[in-house]
């Protein structure tokens, strides 16, 4: 049957009975939610606390830092192409695991190492996203397409939800030096999930 003839009960049932590759491209999905999420609340006053630098500083990085995904990922879709869906994705999650790990030690690393690893997760995040939407479209039913598309967008908003319920866990305790610590605690975290989706994916 063709996608416009199938009821929402068919569709759901194709995609959910997708190949493994859909079901570890929807994995890296929402882990790197997650990941991405956890650190973007938090990147801000992290720079401006940990990192020593003023708030019109931290604007201007956190600023660059988004721009910088966005520009990157116009080229993100070429590299997806040349190296296809799989080898892009691993590139990505090695880099956002650099890139991050650089992140969380740029408390004690200094401006330097942080504006090295704004550099490299932006980097990595620019190509992730086409290579996920790639991905979906590849190992997806064409028949399921939309329905596909429309799942990635409910995974990436689960995932924002997950992270807003762990975050306040991980950092614990409400008093000043506490709350530094804890938000080094949320990024060393987010570290931890991105090894974790690279293993999954490797795997």
């Amino acid at each position: 049957a063709a996608a416009e003839d199938l009821s929402l009960g068919e569709s759901l049932r194709i995609l959910f009975a997708a190949s493994l590759a859909f079901w570890l491209v929807t994995q890296v999905n929402f882990f790197d939610v997650v990941a991405y999420i956890g650190i973007l609340t938090l990147l801000t006053l992290f720079i401006q606390n940990d990192v020593g630098m003023t708030t019109e500083q931290a604007s201007v990085a956190v600023s660059t830092f988004t721009g910088g995904v966005t520009l990157f990922m116009f080229g993100g879709g070429f590299v997806s192409d040349r190296l296809g869906v799989r080898r892009a994705l691993t590139l990505c999650l090695v880099g956002l695991l650099i890139g991050r790990a650089m992140l969380a030690s740029s408390g004690t690393g200094g401006a330097m190492l942080l504006w090295g690893a704004l550099g490299v997760m932006a980097l990595a995040t620019g190509i992730l996203q086409p290579a996920l939407y790639a991905g979906v479209k590849e190992f997806t039913d064409p028949r399921a397409a939309t329905i596909g598309y429309a799942f990635l967008y409910s995974i990436m908003n689960l995932g924002i939800m997950f992270e807003s319920l762990a975050s306040p866990f991980i950092r614990g305790a409400s008093a000043d030096t506490e709350a530094t610590v804890g938000m080094t605690r949320v990024l060393w975290a987010m570290v931890g999930v991105t090894a974790l989706m690279l293993v999954i994916h490797l795997v």
